[in-house]
């Protein structure tokens, strides 16, 4: 899975640092899959990295810092990206304000 994270179409995929209220809405937001609580290897004593999956994403909390989105299509990723505030990497061209919808 970790793989497929990095293997698709950028349309299909974003990135983000998450902040607690980011963190807290992506964990309430999505389904968390039955899969062990991996060791993030940037901190190795806090939150490891965990899986969830939504309507066609599959989404990558990395130890409640950082969060990768993988989609089916791009209008599920934005999808993504209109759930949770903050600040998106890889928004659409027609996006040219940088962040995510509120």
């Amino acid at each position: 899975m970790a793989e497929a994270m990095l293997s698709a179409d950028e349309r299909n995929v974003d990135d983000r640092e998450l902040d607690d209220t980011a963190s807290a809405v992506a964990n309430a937001a999505f389904e968390r899959l039955p899969l062990p609580v991996f060791p993030f290897w940037a901190g190795m004593d806090g939150p490891g990295i965990r899986w969830f999956a939504g309507p066609d994403v599959l989404l990558r909390n990395h130890g409640d810092t950082w969060l990768s989105v993988h989609g089916r299509t791009p209008a599920a990723v934005q999808a993504v990206r209109e759930r949770l505030p903050g600040e998106c990497q890889m928004v659409p061209d027609d996006d040219e304000d940088g962040e995510c919808e509120d």
